[in-house]
């Protein structure tokens, strides 16, 4: 009975010095590389061991300047681990041009018989960011079943003696695959290869993230030969720019392939059914093109390369596999990549995202919400109201008091005594003010909401500023996959953390009448049908550098095609054409900083004779509430005072002429 007894003392202290919460791992991108001005995975892998009690509680992420220690930005997600557990944590955080530093707590909390939630800090660490990757290099992402020959072929080298870098990272499986689209913002080639891509592999969510993604600009490339298997049938199938037919064997490689890879008349692979020869045979898809769609490559009618615009991104389909031998040879596979990232790596919007350290439209915005004078609040109203009439009354104070023939005691008197009720007056008028008028947050934005109406789907990014009748610290709720962060980080206390996780919430908002706070948030809107019909004023169409301008139209029932109104050629957008008030010192903003400007360099032609523009409508509303199925921030108390959006939508038909 004593061994036994000893025996349980000593499990029990060997327990408790072994319990904790720890966190194991960190990692920044996808292997800890990453880009700048951009929203960025961030990982935490958080460990409970022989806990006493399940953990409850969340992860915060404070985003830190280098130099100065203050705090720019701050995320958290909540999460539950079992006495003894492991769970990969992901947020995405904003990580700004400027070099900082991460600090990282895990807070428990606990709930106490009043129902007041109690939280507790438990670990913390700090997290350095290795250098970033450059916004001109060229960032591929590979959702391969092994790490294949790619990352040895192109990754970390500069491709046709300029100046622009590739750097190779892999998915490890597809459970590293966003659930948002965001999660990809970082990333300009996805490519896939040689994996299932069925709904019990992909989530319905991380599909919805990657056609999200490469409809705001992402550019996706699937690999064929025997991947024909997963691709046939899969989710991507139906947004491919070919149909596929059938899997079949090319004896020979064809010339426009061996120019490409370099491949000699002397280059072989072993015959795989009988290792004493040598074949030139590869396995391959056979490609029917679909409408609006191009060839990049092709040989007697039969196409190996094929790309489409999908909304502001690509989608480029190989019908052979890039990793087969003959194709990823050292030198012939870094030619042929050199060649493809060059022509069509990015979309051109995210070739202009070269330019997203030198922009200023945020700090521009910024200001112009600050030169809005608050006099539009109820309670800045009452005050100017009494304001004046508090002078008046003073100055009828000091007429009587210089016409009355009393002693100057008496005036001194009568002076201060009449200033006292005035001010009085004043106030408790104003105090009334504050109880009687509702505490509403007042809204003002500038929008731009992108549509791309093959799937109904919108792109909207919007800036915006808050201001209340009084000094308040709120919590706005927000829709889910809204993704938020102040315009002007600096200086505000204290800083408001935005919540991710099954609701999406910005909390400790410092929110005062003089001085607005000012967001920036993105978010993906599915569209409804009913919601077509758009009125857009100020409306130009749009293609390549060629516009036309069409006023004020409905959208649902303008025949794009049937108008013919010389257009012009254009050299900045937005147009400021029949512009006026806060529209126009939108427009002059986004135009000064190039913002809009990839819409305009069109589709480059790239060796492609037959490419043609996609034509796209850019006009204004200021009813933007209407078309969205709800607000991004979901508060009752806010109300929308000024709402200006710009709206660009890409035509069904992108081969439209003008």
């Amino acid at each position: 009975m004593r061994y036994i007894l000893t025996y349980f003392f000593l499990f029990f202290i060997t327990t408790s010095v072994f319990s904790a919460i720890d966190i194991e791992n960190m990692t920044l991108g996808y292997n800890n590389k990453y880009k700048t001005g951009k929203w960025v995975p961030f990982t935490v892998l958080v460990r409970s061991q022989n806990e006493l009690v399940a953990f409850s509680g969340e992860i915060v992420v404070e985003i830190k300047n280098l130099i100065s220690d203050d705090i720019l930005f701050r995320y958290a997600t909540p999460f539950q681990l079992s006495k003894t557990d492991r769970k990969n944590l992901r947020l995405n955080i904003y990580i700004p041009v400027n070099p900082v530093k991460l600090f990282i707590q895990v807070i428990r909390t606990t709930e106490e018989s009043d129902n007041e939630k109690i939280s507790k800090p438990l670990i913390s660490r700090t997290f350095t960011p290795s250098p970033p990757i450059e916004n001109k290099d060229n960032y591929l992402l590979a959702l391969t079943p092994n790490a294949d020959k790619l990352k040895g072929l192109i990754d970390k080298k500069r491709l046709n003696g300029d100046e622009t870098n590739v750097y190779v990272q892999y998915l490890q499986n597809t459970n590293e695959m966003p659930t948002a689209w965001i999660g990809y913002s970082i990333v300009d080639v996805l490519v896939i290869r040689e994996v299932s891509l069925s709904d019990r592999r992909i989530s319905k969510r991380q599909q919805t993230a990657l056609i999200n993604w490469i409809q705001d600009g992402g550019t996706l490339i699937v690999s064929g030969g025997s991947n024909y298997r997963y691709i046939k049938g899969s989710f991507i199938e139906k947004i491919l720019p070919v149909k596929l037919l059938r899997e079949e064997i090319i004896e020979n490689v064809p010339t426009i392939l061996k120019h490409r890879f370099e491949i000699s008349s002397e280059d072989t692979v072993l015959d795989s059914r009988n290792s004493s020869k040598t074949t030139k045979k590869f396995n391959s898809i056979g490609f029917e093109l679909k409408p609006r769609c191009d060839v990049i490559l092709e040989d007697n009618d039969k196409i190996y390369i094929a790309k489409r615009n999908f909304g502001s991104g690509q989608i480029i389909c190989f019908a052979f596999d890039y990793n087969a031998y003959l194709f990823s040879r050292p030198k012939g596979g870094e030619v042929f990549w050199g060649w493809l990232l060059n022509n069509y790596g990015k979309s051109e919007k995210y070739i202009s995202d070269e330019y997203t350290p030198y922009r200023q439209h945020e700090e521009k915005i910024h200001k112009l919400f600050l030169s809005k004078m608050p006099i539009q609040l109820p309670i800045i109203k009452s005050f100017a109201l009494i304001l004046p009439i508090y002078v008046f009354c003073l100055g009828f104070l000091f007429f009587f008091i210089r016409n009355k023939g009393n002693s100057s005691k008496n005036r001194t008197r009568i002076y201060w005594i009449g200033s006292f009720i005035f001010v009085m007056f004043s106030i408790g008028s104003i105090s009334i003010a504050k109880v009687i008028i509702p505490k509403r947050i007042q809204k003002d934005s500038f929008s731009i909401l992108t549509i791309y109406p093959e799937l109904n789907q919108a792109s909207l990014k919007s800036f915006v500023s808050l201001r209340t009748p009084s000094h308040d610290i709120s919590s706005i709720p927000m829709s889910s996959k809204t993704f938020i962060r102040p315009l002007n980080a600096d200086g505000i206390q204290p800083t408001p953390k935005s919540l991710q996780g099954k609701s999406f919430e910005l909390r400790d908002v410092e929110i005062d009448p003089w001085g607005p706070s000012t967001y920036t948030y993105q978010s993906m809107i599915p569209m409804d049908q009913q919601q077509d019909n758009i009125e857009l004023e100020n409306t130009w169409k749009i293609t390549g550098n060629q516009g036309i301008y069409l006023g004020t139209i409905q959208t649902e029932n303008s025949d794009y095609s049937k108008i013919d109104t010389p257009s012009e050629t254009l050299t900045k957008l937005p147009m400021n054409r029949n512009i006026i008030g806060s529209r126009k010192a939108f427009t002059q903003i986004l135009q000064n900083e190039g913002v809009l400007q990839y819409l305009l360099n069109g589709e480059r032609l790239r060796e492609l004779d037959t490419r043609k523009n996609s034509a796209k409508l850019i006009g204004w509303t200021n009813k933007l509430y209407r078309y969205l199925r709800t607000d991004q921030l979901m508060s009752d108390r806010i109300v929308t005072s000024n709402d200006e959006t710009l709206v660009i939508i890409y035509l069904d038909d992108p081969k439209s002429e003008m």
